[in-house]
């Protein structure tokens, strides 16, 4: 059996579709915690920067760059404010000191949807060089 980029760009398609439902699903079971992290945040006096204040309100389409703000506060990365400033250490410190079974979601639904879109862009590239073969 050879595999052709159509054959490929289908089994890339089927992931990707399958990774993005598997982490709806993933939301609907962590969607209590994903929103008492958010609220326990904002009590705390920490605001978003930018859209990630918009994303904090959209649900399962914004999960994903939440899981990102949350995964880089996790590890220590910086994160830049509206105004060009870095987020306070007290919400680094903050989000560390949550303990693992509020914030154990972050990883896992940040790489379900990183995958997902992974998978998502390999069937598009498929797509593309078989439109544009001389077959």
């Amino acid at each position: 059996m050879e595999l052709d980029a159509k054959s490929v760009g289908a089994i890339f398609a089927w992931l990707a579709i399958a990774l993005f439902i598997c982490s709806f699903f993933y939301f609907g079971i962590k969607k209590k915690k994903y929103t008492e992290l958010i609220e326990l945040y904002k009590a705390n006096g920490f605001s978003f920067p930018g859209l990630y204040a918009f994303f904090s309100l959209t649900g399962f389409f914004g999960c994903f760059p939440m899981a990102l703000y949350f995964k880089r506060l996790l590890a220590g990365n910086s994160v830049r404010m509206d105004d060009g400033g870095n987020i306070p250490l007290a919400a680094y410190r903050f989000i560390k000191s949550q303990p693992t079974a509020l914030t154990g979601w972050v990883h896992k639904l940040y790489y379900l949807w990183l995958s997902s879109m992974l998978f998502f862009v390999l069937a598009a590239i498929c797509a593309a060089l078989v439109s544009f073969s001389p077959d």
